[in-house]
């Protein structure tokens, strides 16, 4: 997780930026959050990059940039889910994303747009996969965590070869105002 500078912050509408790559989940890599290689011996594997966010912490904006499709030996899909985990309440692995594919020769998108997936926290809905940026707010009345879920099918993950994906959020802080 990295926090943006002023400048980029301004030309992406976003406070963070992860950057996830083939060696964060596969096993191999040793960067913040990365899957180890027991956990990468699975089809599934979720990140948490920012840990435990406060209530006081207001995700404001969540877009992503698949920079590099990813590549595998014998997974035949990938898709990435991004949602939420409540302390003190009930997980929504697609809060924010509906599954959407990663993977090379699966038709992965380049840009997807994030609006609340979850038609019972507002009244928008899953977009179409066609711009980088929407905009979405959700507030917490207990302390959660933002989860990235990776799937993969007929592979674990450690089958992962190559690829990038950026992930941006824009979390407010209502506690600093």
């Amino acid at each position: 997780m990295q926090e943006l500078a002023i400048e980029e912050m301004a030309r992406t509408n976003a406070t963070h930026r992860v950057i996830i790559k083939a060696e964060d989940l596969n096993g191999v890599g040793t960067g913040f959050g990365a899957l180890s290689a027991a956990s990468a011996a699975a089809t599934t594997g979720t990140l948490t990059p920012f840990g435990a966010l406060a209530a006081s912490v207001q995700t404001t904006f969540v877009a992503g940039y698949l920079k590099t499709p990813f590549t595998a030996g014998s997974i035949t899909a990938l898709t990435l889910t991004l949602g939420y985990d409540l302390a003190t309440g009930t997980d929504k692995a697609a809060g924010y994303l509906a599954a959407t594919s990663l993977l090379t020769g699966a038709t992965p998108v380049s840009y997807f747009p994030v609006e609340i997936a979850d038609p019972s926290d507002a009244t928008t809905t899953q977009a179409a996969a066609v711009t980088l940026v929407k905009r979405v707010s959700k507030a917490f009345a207990a302390a959660q965590t933002l989860q990235a879920l990776f799937t993969s099918t007929t592979a674990n993950l450690t089958d992962l070869l190559t690829g990038e994906v950026h992930l941006y959020f824009r979390n407010l802080d209502l506690s600093n105002i």
